[in-house]
């Protein structure tokens, strides 16, 4: 169940009178709570702050057993198309962004440490990482679900949304750069590696030839 299946009876008594004196395991107390929260985000005026404690209420008052769901994660999804952790990951980044848009100063660790306290959730620990995030959201949704999922690392996202190539670090050792060389390419990658080690261009012309080292 959610709001959309809630009769109109229902959501009229649900916002009929204080929600505190509403027992919180009650439908009215969950219609009301949920309500709120769904105005708060869509209002996009929801600080990191406001919205971790209704996150927490909601919490420990476990407000969609009334309505008949699994989780709150549930709740949220069918409410606002989000699930908590992506909820904290977008404020955590817009708060920070108007912070150095407004350059009033680096709230990072009270934001932090509230979600770290109170949620539990990891959030991005750097520049790399939110653009990342913001990038995948928008163009790589699925992708983007996978790394707040932890199933994916943002990096390995972005490589297969061909956003970023592929990294390999190796020895300086010719055994290791051939297994290497061997592993990552095609042969015909590497017989263009070849050319261009014997110095050749795209027609076959040689531009330096590689001696052999003489061992006196």
């Amino acid at each position: 169940m959610d709001l959309k299946t809630v009769s109109k009876t229902e959501s009229d008594e649900a916002r009929t009178g204080p929600r505190d004196l509403k027992p919180k395991d009650s439908k009215q107390y969950a219609i009301q709570t949920i309500t709120y929260m769904k105005r708060l985000w869509q209002s996009r005026k929801a600080s990191m702050i406001v919205w971790g404690r209704a996150i927490e209420e909601a919490e420990k008052d476990k407000i969609w057993i009334a309505l008949g769901l699994n989780s709150l994660d549930d709740l949220l999804k069918a409410e606002i198309g989000i699930t908590k952790e992506q909820s904290l990951i977008e404020l955590n980044e817009r708060d920070k962004e108007e912070q150095r848009n407004s350059k009033q100063g680096n709230r990072t660790d009270l934001h932090d440490n509230l979600i770290d306290n109170i949620n539990k959730v990891k959030i991005p620990d750097g520049t790399s990482r939110q653009y990342a995030l913001r990038r995948l959201r928008k163009s790589a949704p699925e992708l983007h679900d996978k790394v707040i999922q932890g199933k994916l690392s943002p990096n390995k996202a972005m490589i297969e949304a061909g956003y970023r190539k592929k990294k390999v670090s190796v020895h300086i050792d010719s055994g290791a750069v051939a297994k290497m060389i061997l592993k990552y390419f095609s042969k015909e990658d590497i017989t263009d590696i070849i050319g261009m080690l014997e110095g050749e261009d795209s027609d076959g012309v040689g531009k330096f030839n590689c001696a052999t080292p003489s061992h006196n």
